[in-house]
Formats: structure tokens, sequence, C-alpha cells
């Protein structure tokens, strides 16, 4: 496999059957009826968003405030000013096992493939001599590659990227290690991913964090101190840590029309359909890329015209209309939300992809403790995403 003193990757995805995938999944909850909506209504109306966030000419600013007697908002929102986003036609890129061997294999080594199956599940697994491995599959409406070289099982413990609870709130954003600048990085990891022929110009501004190994050295004993690692998945606790265990994170999102693709995993639950998100996650140490995922990259074929779409006041509305409509005294609380574009099939044929606009819309939902303050309610389970159809407005399913 091609690689030098700093860069050594590896892919695997293990073979878990598709349920086993799907309940690793989070989800979406119930449809909800129309809410009201004005076509005058821009993206941004009734919120007071006047503070200029960048270029593009987007708007920031904080809301926090009561929409019903049980839902409220308390969020920090980007949002594009605009009212109207077209549907966007859009290709899956998927992986060939040719472009593979050529990208990250050396030439010298002898590269096995096989094809494992887990359901109706295809993944195929090219594996070289020094038992590094490429896996990759293509699904129904998904592609995906996942690549690892074997660390980055002990530092996701630590660091929670990708789960229900996360604790990236832990981790610098800014800080610079020592082993490599975060540019340097950056483009180490773009360069692997234009090898696979994966296109860059449709990705975001990347999301950075620093895995320094004091701070994951202190989750590391929090972590033992709690119990948490008696009989988990057979770690062997890590006793020393030095420089040598600094990783650098990286996320990025596809966007199209300068809008976000929704890049969270989350179960429709009303068709049962999963949503697996769009994005590149990358671990990097002075060892090279530590873990590589690329899933459901996308290539714009055609734009449609653009459609009006509702504002946030009234994606805001169609949440306190169907919490309000459950009987019970827990309370909601809005804690992002965000316009972005999401893969759907165009008809039954299911053989051609379009991105729709729709607002995710993250919620906390808190048990009433009767007490007198609010502070005490207790939260219910984790943080849900719900999706609202920018363009009619009701639930997306």
């Amino acid at each position: 496999m091609k690689r030098s003193p700093l860069k050594r990757i590896v892919f695997l995805i293990a073979p878990l059957s598709l349920t086993f995938l799907f309940l690793l999944l989070s989800a979406c909850s119930n449809e909800t009826d129309d809410p009201a909506k004005s076509p005058s209504h821009s993206a941004t109306d009734d919120i007071g968003l006047n503070t200029p966030n960048n270029e593009n000419n987007n708007t920031q600013q904080h809301l926090q405030r009561q929409l019903s007697e049980r839902v409220s908002v308390d969020a920090q929102v980007i949002i594009p000013n605009i009212t109207s986003l077209p549907t966007v036609d859009v290709d899956l890129v998927t992986f060939d096992s040719d472009v593979i061997r050529n990208a990250l294999f050396d030439p010298a080594s002898i590269v096995t493939e096989e094809v494992v199956y887990a359901g109706s599940l295809g993944i195929t697994q090219l594996i070289d001599d020094s038992d590094f491995f490429c896996s990759y599959w293509t699904y129904d409406k998904d592609s995906v590659l996942r690549s690892h070289t074997g660390s980055q099982e002990y530092i996701f413990y630590l660091f929670r990227w990708q789960e229900r609870y996360t604790n990236t709130e832990l981790f610098s954003t800014e800080l610079e290690l020592g082993f490599a600048s975060r540019d340097f990085v950056i483009n180490e990891i773009l360069n692997a991913v234009k090898s696979l022929g994966i296109g860059t110009s449709s990705l975001g501004e990347p999301l950075i964090y620093s895995l320094d190994h004091e701070t994951l050295a202190t989750e590391n004993m929090r972590k033992r101190d709690d119990g948490e690692f008696e009989g988990y998945r057979n770690f062997t606790f890590k006793e020393n840590w030095t420089d040598e265990d600094d990783y650098y994170f990286i996320l990025w999102e596809f966007e199209a029309q300068e809008i976000s693709i929704v890049s969270e995993e989350m179960r429709l639950l009303l068709n049962d359909d999963i949503v697996r998100g769009s994005k590149i996650a990358a671990l990097y140490s002075q060892r090279g890329i530590e873990y590589l995922e690329i899933t459901n990259a996308f290539t714009e074929t055609s734009t449609g015209s653009a459609s009006q779409i509702i504002s946030l006041e009234d994606a805001m509305s169609a949440m306190v209309a169907k919490f309000e409509s459950i009987i019970s005294t827990n309370r909601y609380v809005i804690t992002d939300i965000k316009l972005k574009y999401i893969p759907e099939f165009k008809d039954r044929s299911r053989t051609s992809q379009q991105l729709i606009p729709v607002w995710d819309i993250s919620i906390a939902e808190y048990y009433s403790s009767h007490a007198d303050s609010a502070d005490n309610d207790i939260l219910v389970g984790h943080i849900q995403h719900y999706l609202i159809d920018a363009y009619t407005g009701r639930e997306y399913v």
C-alpha cells in the first residue's frame, strides 16, 4: 500500500447486518399538521436576525424565548437570507476496486479481494499482505467507505463525536498540535479523498478538533474512576499518554447551493427509512491518517426551478403544533435549527436521487419535576432531530 511516514491508510467496515446497522441510528418522530405560513415570509422573518454572519449574507443570533406553554427555543441560529431554493438532481458517488488499488495500494503488494455479505448487503474488502484493508459498500441510496488503523476505537471511546451523548465541548477547535499544522493535516486528508475520485469543491468549511493527549488522558482517567472500562470491548486501560498520542479530528459536510446536506444519521419512524447523512470524517496523528470515512458523496447533475420555502418562524410553529398536541406535562426546548438539504429518491423506481430543503430542528425533552423551578426538570433520553419539509411545512417522513 502506498504510504509515507506521515501517511498510512487502511479501509475496513465490519460485516454488520443491515438490521444491526439500522439500530445504531437515531430517530425522527411523527408527522404534524400544516403550520400557518405566509408566502411573503423569508427564512429569517419575525426573529430579528439582523447581524451579518459572513460574505454569503447569512445572519446569526441567539434565540431564547417561550413559544408556547410547553415549547421554547434556546439556540444559536445561522440562517441564509433567502426566500426560495431549488431541488437539485444528484448522482451518488460509488467506489471502484481498481481506483482504490491504484490510489492507495503499493503496486508491489499482494492484494486479495473478496465480497462478504450481511444479509443482502455486499461489502467489498481489499486486503494486502501487510493486513491493510480497504472496504466499501453501496446499497439502496447509500455509498459508504470507512477506514481505520485500529487505534481509532480507543480514541473514539474518549472523544464522542457521532453518538447521542457527545463530549466534543471538551476539546479545542483552535489549538495547533506540535506534530503538524491544521492546514497541513487538512491538505493531506483532502489529497487522499481526491485520490479516490471524490471531488472536494462541494465541501463546506471543515470543523477540526485538537485531541491533545492531556485532555484525552483526563477523560481516560474519568472513565476508569467511573467504572466505565469494566468489560467494555475488552479494552486494556492505557496508563501513559505522551505527545505521540495527539490527534486531529476533522469533519466536513457536503453542500449544494451553499446549503449543507444533512450529515447526521437518523431513522424516520413513520416510514422506517434511514437517513445516513453525507460527510467526510477523519482522524489524523503523527503516523498519518488513522481513520477516514466517506459517506454519501454526491455530484450535482442539474438544478430545478426555485420554489418558496417556509420561514424559520413557520418551522418552529410546526414544532409547537406537534408537541402541544401531545398529552403530557413535559416541556420541549429547541436547541438547534438549521436549513439543510436532504437526499431522496425522485420516484418509485428508486434509481435517481434529488436534494430537497428541510429545516433540521434539534429538540430536548424534559420531564417536569413539578418543582417551583424548571431548572430541576430532567432531560428525557437524548436530543432528537426532527425534519420539516421547507416547501410544505410538514414533518419530513
